[in-house]
């Protein structure tokens, strides 16, 4: 019997099952949507490691319906004149980046920066391209791979947690664009993040 309600993962208020099955990705596989109106939360049951589905989709991404814009900016970033102001104009969540940053940032060589989730690693070019101290770090280590072989030494194939443990206090800022969203443990996942920064 699938229960109707269990804790939120982020505030542990009551979560409400919305949908029983919800097909995913991957042929035979489904999953129950919770949804918490405390935080305004909705996550997925069970919990899956996906780190080989994102390989899959790092590597199809092109032909991957909602991923294809992922491999558009891969491919067209080298030729931009200002690679982050590309990115700024074609999705807000790099719009943000670009503006926060520029907010919080006087000298670019004294701030180290982090982006969690690089992906392809067209986010970390661009910064790295504007003059951030910048690495990009990932689980998948096909799109890192990917990464390296097209922008260069700038990334880490490795996971957050342990990436923490050895690296405290490190970096002075953390980036992640559409990444929270996946992970399936975000409170000990954001601890993980303030660990890094200094």
């Amino acid at each position: 019997m699938i229960p109707e309600h269990i804790n939120c993962d982020i505030c542990n208020s009551f979560a409400t099952l919305k949908e029983e099955r919800l097909q995913g990705y991957q042929l035979g596989t489904s999953f129950k949507i919770y949804h918490c109106q405390n935080c305004n939360t909705s996550f997925s049951l069970p919990r899956v490691d996906a780190s080989k589905i994102y390989d899959s989709i790092y590597m199809n991404g092109k032909d991957v319906p909602g991923y294809s814009r992922y491999w558009r900016y891969f491919s067209n970033i080298k030729t931009q004149k200002n690679p982050l102001e590309y990115l700024a104009k074609s999705n807000e969540a790099y719009w943000a980046v670009k503006k926060a940053l520029s907010k919080l940032v006087s000298d670019k060589s004294k701030v180290k920066i982090l982006e969690i989730g690089s992906g392809l690693g067209y986010l970390t070019y661009a910064l790295n391209h504007e003059g951030y101290a910048i690495e990009g770090m990932d689980v998948s280590s096909k799109a890192v791979q990917k990464a390296r072989e097209n922008f260069g030494d700038l990334y880490l194939d490795a996971d957050l947690f342990d990436h923490a443990k050895s690296h405290k206090g490190q970096y002075d800022i953390a980036i992640l664009t559409e990444v929270i969203e996946h992970v399936n443990l975000p409170v000990s996942f954001m601890k993980a993040i303030s660990e890094l920064i200094s």
